[in-house]
């Protein structure tokens, strides 16, 4: 399965994606939320799980995750932020993080159904 990891800060994406390989998800990076829906698009989809920063300069994460939740319902997300814990019923995780804590995010978003899709 694969998994899309986004952050503007390629040391948090690389942490990410070292916990994602560690429980069997194939990675995929972007820096910003713009280039993550792209990839999703020419993927058409083929992406399982995505995590994401809110906060980013070209927009935050909670809204790529809700136009991922409307064109891709099947894509399961995980929200990360050291600011602020949005609404909306996705998945969370504080920054910092530990190793555990995001691993344990991603069995959880694993072993749950796709999400209903989510109206700004």
């Amino acid at each position: 399965m694969l998994c899309l990891v986004v952050d503007d800060d390629s040391t948090i994406r690389t942490f990410v994606c070292a916990i994602a390989h560690a429980e069997g998800l194939e990675t995929l990076e972007a820096p910003c939320g713009d280039d993550a829906f792209e990839a999703l698009r020419m993927l058409d989809g083929a992406v399982g799980r995505l995590v994401t920063d809110i906060q980013m300069p070209d927009g935050g994460g909670l809204s790529l995750a809700r136009r991922v939740a409307a064109r891709f319902p099947h894509v399961r997300a995980i929200l990360m932020s050291g600011y602020v814990e949005p609404e909306g019923g996705f998945e969370f995780v504080a920054k910092p993080f530990s190793w555990i804590t995001m691993r344990d995010a991603l069995r959880r978003v694993l072993s749950r159904p796709p999400r209903a899709v989510v109206t700004p």
